[in-house]
């Protein structure tokens, strides 16, 4: 379905702040996302003083740059023994930027450095308008279910899609892909103090939960020398298939 998507789409484009909600001891984080943002992270540390964090999941890159921290946080998170981990690339689907292709082979060549083990550890695309401000809808859509595509016929898990409500509804064109979006696991980010997150319709209107909800920008973990993203679990949704394993 992807492969008759992408061929299609390939034929009509051209391929070439929220509210900030301060941490609190009632809800401690259970998985948190980390990059060079972080600065040099003590894992050590921080995996033995925060036994509630089971998940972490580390930027590897933006478009063709590497995240100056992935090697090393990446190898420290596979040494200190999470249940869980998992990378995500930040997506660039604006005009110039890299092709699909390129997108992919580059993130092929980072997790290869890393032995990243493609049936195990999950991976994620971020979609933002950050870095994508002018990117058109339609075009965006394209490429990024060109590289959806490309993740699964070189054997990756199925994607986490990390957005907020913002960024999907401006870059998305909801009439191309919608359906074949909603299969992949929804990564929310919602900085709110409400019970559960507003969500997009992609998701929403088929009656499919979100699967993992970043609630916070603002978590302090020891270990971690400024503010770190928290994340937490759907505890009421489970994807346990073929194309997508999850320890958490």
């Amino acid at each position: 379905m992807w492969d008759e998507l992408s061929k299609r789409l390939m034929k009509s484009v051209q391929i070439s702040a929220p509210v900030r909600v301060p941490p609190t001891r009632t809800h401690p984080p259970e998985s948190i996302s980390v990059s060079e943002d972080n600065d040099r992270i003590q894992w050590e540390r921080l995996r033995s003083n925060n036994p509630n964090i089971k998940m972490v999941i580390a930027r590897s890159s933006i478009g063709l740059n590497l995240d100056k921290e992935f090697y090393y946080n990446y190898r420290s998170m596979i040494s200190v023994k999470f249940l869980q981990i998992g990378v995500y690339h930040h997506f660039l689907g604006g005009q110039n930027s890299p092709t699909p292709d390129e997108q992919l082979q580059f993130l092929k060549d980072i997790l290869k450095n890393v032995e990243f083990n493609k049936k195990k550890h999950l991976i994620g695309i971020a979609v933002q308008t950050e870095y994508n401000a002018d990117a058109d809808p339609l075009t965006f859509t394209a490429k990024l279910s060109i590289f959806v595509n490309l993740l699964l016929k070189n054997d990756f898990m199925r994607p986490l899609i990390y957005c907020n409500n913002n960024s999907w509804e401006k870059l998305i064109d909801s009439t191309v892909a919608d359906e074949l979006f909603s299969r992949l696991p929804l990564w929310i980010a919602r900085y709110t103090d409400d019970t559960f997150p507003q969500y997009p319709e992609t998701w929403k209107s088929r009656g499919i939960k979100w699967w993992l909800w970043q609630y916070s920008e603002l978590g302090v973990v020891d270990g971690i020398i400024n503010h770190v993203h928290y994340n937490r679990r759907n505890k009421f949704y489970f994807i346990q298939d073929d194309m997508f394993r999850s320890a958490v």
